[in-house]
């Protein structure tokens, strides 16, 4: 099985509160373009985690990692965790912290076998 991960974040606690695709300065969006493009189709046995969903912007936090970088880091080495309710936890976490501005979005086609991370 492969996983991917997406914590890439447009929103820059210097530059202010953009809000939405649409409010961020073109020049940034020029710079970032990569990250606005850049979809993964996922083939055979592959999730692809993306930190908020489409037409949202990542929050940054107010630590030193996203509200989604550290819900993932609270929950990948829990042992016995599927990856399935690994990734509710990491969306409820999110939720909780950005207000509910942030929603992560999971995408995928995984096999009837569990996966674990770390196993129970």
């Amino acid at each position: 099985m492969q996983t991917v991960f997406r914590l890439a974040s447009l929103r820059r606690k210097q530059s202010g509160a953009w809000g939405s695709r649409k409010a961020v300065p073109e020049d940034i969006q020029d710079e970032h373009r990569p990250l606005y493009e850049a979809r993964v189709e996922p083939e055979g046995a592959t999730l692809v985690a993306y930190a908020t969903k489409d037409g949202q912007v990542a929050q940054d936090g107010d630590g030193a990692n996203s509200p989604f970088a550290t819900a993932l880091v609270r929950y990948i080495e829990t042992p016995g965790l599927e990856i399935n309710f690994l990734f509710r936890r990491v969306r409820d976490d999110v939720l909780n912290a950005t207000g509910r501005r942030q929603e992560p979005f999971v995408y995928g086609s995984l096999p009837a076998a569990e996966f674990y991370f770390r196993l129970p």
